[in-house]
């Protein structure tokens, strides 16, 4: 009897992961046509081509460093089941990492000679991850669950000439819309340095109308020398994904769009690419604010 209502446990777990992907992939069909997703392209491709006063001098004149993403650490996602209040948002937002993981795959693959080794990973993590959850994650190629809550703590290992190229630098993009402050904050703690910071694009809330929103309230709890996101805001490159509805490209809208577009902005709404590659340009007052890592912020994070 035992083993028969596990077999039914399994089976019942087994049609509900396919039921999630099957609307995953059909929302990422969604994402792909969308205004937003455009955007997110074209930015991604801007902040990886900006130009710092570490890039190369070689041949006739100056050579560009070129930034490779090869990691997606996403944080916050939150559970994908029914039964979750924003489980929609989470479809949403793991259609549109899907659609970002296979375009910089094939990014990557077509800039360096097609090499195998240069597809994108992804790895997420939420503490409101369920096994089914974690089953829907582990079925996608490139993607794996993390292990440990670290609250954002997660310090990346960077390799300035991964495959013999001195014009190479790997990045880690971390996927994150609708964090917590203090998750963005504790990501920017604990890659704390002009070299590792250089070396991560944020895709999340935006820093600046987090900075407004603080200036306007003056929360004592937030505004200390542990917030990272206040102390990097003068050096942060930002810029908005999210204008406004991204609809599908189509000049008719049937009624499934419209109400797709509604739920896709919930799920992207105040969404920014932040980086900080302008962090090695030359001298400047931000080379005493890494003298020393702020002091870390000790108490509970919410994702």
């Amino acid at each position: 009897r035992e083993v028969t209502m596990f077999l039914c446990v399994v089976a019942n777990t087994k049609v509900v992961v396919l039921e999630i992907l099957g609307d995953v992939y059909a929302k990422r069909n969604y994402v792909e046509k969308s205004e937003f997703f455009s955007t997110w392209v074209k930015t991604m491709r801007s902040h990886l081509n900006t130009e710092n006063s570490n890039d190369i001098e070689g041949g006739s004149g100056k050579k560009k460093m070129r930034r490779t993403i090869r990691k997606i650490v996403c944080l916050g996602i939150g559970s994908f089941q029914s039964h979750s209040p924003n489980h929609i948002n989470s479809r949403f937002q793991l259609a549109a990492l899907l659609a970002m993981q296979s375009f910089i795959g094939t990014m990557n693959q077509r800039e360096d000679n097609n090499r195998e080794s240069l597809s994108c990973l992804v790895e997420v993590f939420d503490p409101l991850l369920e096994l089914t959850d974690r089953h829907v994650i582990s079925s996608l190629t490139g993607f794996s669950v993390g292990s440990d809550n670290n609250e954002g703590k997660t310090c990346l290992a960077y390799r300035e000439n991964p495959y013999g190229k001195s014009d190479h630098i790997v990045m880690t993009m971390f996927f994150m819309p609708h964090c917590s402050l203090r998750l963005y904050s504790n990501v920017l703690w604990s890659n704390w340095g002009k070299e590792s910071l250089s070396r991560i694009l944020i895709v999340g809330n935006s820093f600046a109308n987090y900075e407004t929103r603080l200036t306007l309230s003056s929360d004592e709890d937030e505004i200390d020398n542990t917030n990272c996101v206040l102390l990097l805001r003068k050096y942060v490159k930002e810029s908005k994904l999210w204008q406004s509805v991204s609809r599908v490209k189509s000049k008719i809208q049937s009624r499934e769009d419209i109400s797709n577009g509604i739920l896709f902005e919930r799920a992207f709404n105040d969404t920014s690419m932040m980086s900080f590659t302008t962090l090695l340009d030359g001298e400047g007052d931000h080379n005493k604010l890494f003298q020393k890592c702020p002091p870390e912020y000790k108490g509970n994070v919410l994702c």
